[in-house]
Formats: C-alpha cells, structure tokens, sequence
C-alpha cells in the first residue's frame, strides 16, 4: 500500500510545471498588449512585431496588473479547438511570460 501512495506522490510531483518557469520560455516573443474592449466581446488581445494579433484565454489569470501597451515576452500555443466571441485574433493561451 505504501509503495501505491510513494508513486502516487511522485507522479503528482513530477506532472506539475509552473506556467512562468523560465526553462519553458525559451522560444518566447515579444507582444503589446492592446486593449479592443471597445469591440464587443473583446478585451485584452496580443499583437506580434507583424501586427498579427492574438486572443489569450488566460491572460487576466497570468498577468492580472496587464494594461494596454504593456510590452510583454511570452510563448503562446495556439488553441484550435477554440472559438471566441472577439473574432480579432487566433485564440491562443499563455504557456509562459518572462
């Protein structure tokens, strides 16, 4: 039974990452937040150097000080399975910010 319990733990231990963990962030970019809460259904958005922008699920989680033009570095995975109301951007959640 212990051993159960000692794998259990472990597993648990080991599956966790940290969403801010600088080793995750090795690919990150570099995002200014723009504010489109003007828009329906928008708020905060990610626009890239080639103005490409970019809907974050989890931003306010992340980064709950965010303002509008708050340069950011983050890695961002695009979520295809996902559909937003804001339709400005690719809804992408946040991996990790530096």
């Amino acid at each position: 039974m212990m051993r159960i319990v000692i794998c259990f733990l472990l597993l648990n231990f080991c599956s966790c990452k940290q969403s801010n963990d600088a080793n995750n962030c090795e690919s990150a970019e570099v995002f200014e937040v723009v504010d489109l809460s003007s828009l329906a259904g928008c708020q905060f958005l990610l626009q890239d150097n080639e103005d490409r922008r970019f809907e974050p699920i989890n931003l306010l989680n992340i980064k709950p000080d965010v303002k509008a033009g708050d340069v950011i570095n983050a890695k961002i995975k695009v979520e295809n399975d996902l559909a937003g109301i804001c339709q400005a951007g690719e809804i992408v959640s946040i991996i990790c910010i530096k």
